[in-house]
């Protein structure tokens, strides 16, 4: 639901609070900037403009940080269980398993706590305004390395003018992600706007580990958690920006402050509107050649009109005809109105259908719902899960007495 976010809050702190070895000092145009880094995430505190900020991932502050989840299994109630150890008095260790249960507002007022503590302050991240935030969900699917082929597959034939896609520039492989963002921020290698990037999560660990291992650096066996957990997983992310966020307040009296946006349909319509902007209508259906003539078949145009658009796309599968603009909207919204994308699967793919990822993501956020009606029942499946765990006592093993004539005929 939220990955990385940037949001601030002005409020006057004393410059003694900042005394203590948690906090660094540097300089920002000769004015005191004092930094915090706690779990990956960082709260610097600006003397001159008065804004305590918050920079990170607020889900590494969870019971069980890692670099798969967000703040969706927040939402919905993280629980799970973990084995814990304990020094006995005769030096010998107990492990022991031990129950973890978390929900958003429990990690929103533990991060509170920990900032009012740090700084003899009273504030609510809530309330904070957001300058930068990412939306994305995590899609479980054994078509991930499709959906990102076909995704930069409708970009390279019906092409954006004022976007640029990373993939494409980079000379990199296509089914790994769709990667796009505006050719401004594309050439300034900035994220002040929209960034538009679905991917294959399984790809992007890995390339990080390697090249964590690559540039010499230890990695944390927490750092990345399970990254078997990210196989088929396609994360579906949409990075808005500062000015986007003023746009998207100017447009819809959108208020900006971090509360607004803990709720999963804003996060999806955030997506939904990028995804259709570029992609298509999310309603349309992936299809190929010859799927897509058996529902044209189907459907109820005439066969005057079946012929025609059989025609179309079987032209523009070839490239024989490019079609006028007129032609090609004509066409694109009867494609549209029978659940048909565009751009079709190619043979060499061997599907003949792809549903949209946004029907994907509307049953994950059904999912989302029905487990947060059930939390408090899996939190207490989960506590008496670790009990009885800890009830089973080890028994010692029968030792096996081996009859002395076997051991004469083995020594033989």
């Amino acid at each position: 639901m939220i990955d990385y976010i940037r949001m601030n809050t002005v409020i006057d702190i004393p410059v003694t609070s900042f005394d203590s070895s948690d906090w660094r000092l540097t300089y920002n145009d000769g004015f005191a900037l004092y930094i915090h880094n706690h779990i990956g995430v960082t709260f610097c505190y600006s003397v001159r403009s008065g804004r305590l900020s918050f920079l990170g991932r607020l889900y590494n502050l969870s019971e069980n940080p890692n670099r798969i989840g967000n703040l969706d299994l927040l939402e919905e109630g993280l629980a799970g269980i973990r084995i814990e150890q304990e020094q006995q008095a005769d030096g010998t260790v107990k492990y022991y398993a031990q129950s973890y249960t978390q929900d958003l507002d429990q990690l929103i007022d533990q991060t509170n706590t920990y900032i009012n503590n740090l700084l003899n302050i009273t504030v609510d991240i809530r309330t904070f305004k957001v300058t930068h935030i990412e939306f994305c969900f995590n899609l479980y699917t054994t078509h991930v390395e499709e959906y990102c082929r076909m995704f930069n597959r409708v970009f390279t034939e019906h092409p954006h003018a004022s976007y640029t896609s990373h993939v494409e520039r980079q000379s990199l492989e296509p089914h790994t992600s769709f990667y796009i963002k505006s050719n401004a921020q594309y050439r300034k290698n900035e994220e002040d706007r929209y960034v538009i990037n679905f991917y294959n999560k399984l790809d992007q660990l890995s390339y990080l580990i390697n090249k964590a291992y690559k540039d010499g650096k230890e990695v944390e066996p927490g750092r990345f958690g399970d990254i078997t957990g990210a196989i088929n997983l396609f994360r579906m992310e949409v990075k808005v920006g500062h000015l986007a966020l003023n746009k998207l307040y100017d447009e819809n009296g959108l208020e900006r402050p971090f509360q607004v946006f803990l709720d999963p349909l804003v996060a999806k319509d955030i997506i939904l509107r990028q995804y259709e902007r570029i992609i298509g209508c999310h309603s349309s259906y992936f299809c190929s050649y010859e799927e897509a003539c058996h529902i044209i078949d189907s459907s109820d145009y005439s066969k005057a009109q079946k012929r025609s658009i059989r025609q179309f796309i079987l032209d523009y599968v070839r490239h024989q005809n490019a079609p006028c603009p007129n032609t090609w909207y004509k066409y694109v919204k009867l494609l549209k109105n029978i659940g048909i994308h565009w751009c079709l699967i190619p043979a060499s793919h061997g599907i003949p259908r792809l549903e949209s990822p946004i029907a994907l993501l509307d049953r994950h956020i059904s999912d989302i719902e029905e487990n947060k009606a059930n939390m408090e029942r899996r939190f207490l499946i989960t506590e008496l899960e670790a009990e009885y765990y800890n009830s089973i006592e080890e028994e010692e093993e029968d030792v096996i007495q081996i009859p002395d004539e076997i051991l004469d005929s083995l020594d033989s």
